[in-house]
């Protein structure tokens, strides 16, 4: 039979609140579970055997299964079983005695719980999953949104850099376009003007 709980070097008292709530609700020895917090991963559990004649010379055996991977084996002089900085999750302590006629009784079982802190449970996970993809996204966004303007903005320059150049080849036009109708102007007004000058003629002149 279990006979004590101690969590933290504290032996449970049946009823007692620890850490806002009763964690038993009646002796150790008629519990089947017990739920523990994160913080309480170091306890103890103290265990006896029926035959009070022979207990110190009854051998024991113990595992915390999850955690053990092979049984612990102990006499009358040790029935207590320790354990700390266990992970959050579910165990199964078992424990067993060798009677006089050398047979191992049947395995006593005790359900333990240790609950993981809020930062570790599922919800937890979850969100830290949904701020991950929301990050990724968020991190696509603005890379997709600075290609764009990086595009846009070459693009704006591309067109001011075509438009600067039109200009400047419709101001070439245009020079030449004046050249070239100028050069056989002054061919033509230049004998007028001179035939102009060289005549006698006043009415000439005016016209």
């Amino acid at each position: 039979m279990f006979t004590d709980l101690q969590v933290l070097n504290k032996s449970i008292v049946p009823g007692e609140w620890v850490n806002d709530r009763v964690l038993l609700s009646q002796s150790i020895s008629q519990v089947g579970h017990i739920n523990l917090k994160y913080q309480e991963n170091y306890f103890s559990i103290q265990f006896a055997s029926l035959d009070f004649v022979h207990s110190l010379r009854d051998k024991y055996a113990y595992m915390l299964e999850g955690f053990n991977s092979d049984w612990v084996y102990t006499d009358g002089n040790q029935r207590r079983a320790t354990y700390t900085n266990l992970n959050p999750g579910d165990y199964t302590f078992m424990v067993k005695v060798m009677g006089r006629d050398g047979v191992w009784s049947k395995v006593k079982t005790l359900q333990i719980k240790i609950t993981p802190p809020f930062w570790r449970t599922n919800l937890a996970y979850t969100v830290y999953v949904l701020l991950t993809i929301g990050l990724i996204l968020l991190a696509r966004k603005i890379m997709l949104d600075r290609i764009h303007m990086r595009y846009t903005v070459t693009e704006q320059r591309r067109e001011t850099e075509r438009a600067h150049a039109l200009e400047q080849l419709k101001t070439k036009f245009f020079t030449n376009v004046s050249h070239e109708f100028r050069t056989p102007l002054s061919l033509i007004i230049a004998p007028l003007d001179k035939l102009i000058k060289q005549s006698a003629n006043d009415d000439q002149k005016c016209n």
